[in-house]
C-alpha cells in the first residue's frame, strides 16, 4: 500500500500517523491494483484527461474509486444557498449523468 498526496499536511498525517509511504510527486510508472481520491476531480483542470492518465496506471484488473460531490444533480433552485463556489477552487460540478459520460469517454466503466 502506498499514497500520493499534494497536500504536505496530508501527507506527513499519511506517512507519520497512518503508517503508509507517500509521495508528494505524481504518478511514476508504476502501474497499482487502486487508485483511489476523494473529493480531486472537481479541482482537474481536464477531468478526462486525468482519467485516461489514471486508468494507463491501472493493473488489469485494478480499480479506480474515487469520491465527489454531485452538485450539477442538484436543482436550480437550491443555488440560492450557496453564497461562493469556491472558484477556482472548484472547477466542475458533476452529476451522474456527466460523470458516466466521462468513464465511459476513458473506458473508466469497464
Amino acid at each position: 500500500m502506498a499514497g500520493i498526496e499534494f497536500n504536505n499536511i496530508q501527507a506527513n498525517f499519511i506517512k507519520n500517523k497512518l503508517n503508509i509511504p507517500c509521495e508528494q510527486s505524481p504518478l511514476n510508472d508504476q502501474k497499482f491494483d487502486i487508485i483511489y481520491h476523494c473529493d480531486v476531480i472537481s479541482h482537474f483542470y481536464d477531468p478526462i484527461a486525468e482519467f485516461e492518465r489514471t486508468r494507463i496506471k491501472l493493473n488489469e484488473s485494478g480499480l479506480v474509486i474515487f469520491e465527489t460531490g454531485n452538485l450539477g444533480h442538484a436543482d436550480i433552485k437550491y443555488f440560492k444557498y450557496f453564497t461562493k463556489f469556491q472558484y477556482p477552487d472548484y472547477l466542475f460540478f458533476f452529476s451522474e449523468k456527466n460523470i458516466n459520460t466521462l468513464l465511459e469517454r476513458t473506458g473508466c466503466n469497464q
